[in-house]
């Protein structure tokens, strides 16, 4: 499974999944399978990105314009 579809499965199902530094954070955690824990490792490094990426954009869309 790819990144996106992984994050998408993971909101669909009710989790909350942010990037905090190098670490995931993944809201409940303590009743993942062991067959997502397997591909979020896997898939750690791209799932971070993608989740830092998206926390800028929300940054960008929330800072005031001046004028």
């Amino acid at each position: 499974m790819l990144a996106p579809e992984l994050i998408f499965q993971l909101w669909t199902a009710g989790y909350s999944i942010t990037a905090d530094g190098q670490y995931l954070d993944i809201s409940p955690a303590d009743d993942l399978s062991p067959e997502i824990v397997e591909q979020l490792k896997q898939r750690k490094a791209e799932i971070l990105s993608l989740l830092k990426l998206e926390q800028q954009q929300d940054a960008r869309l929330l800072t005031p314009v001046q004028s």
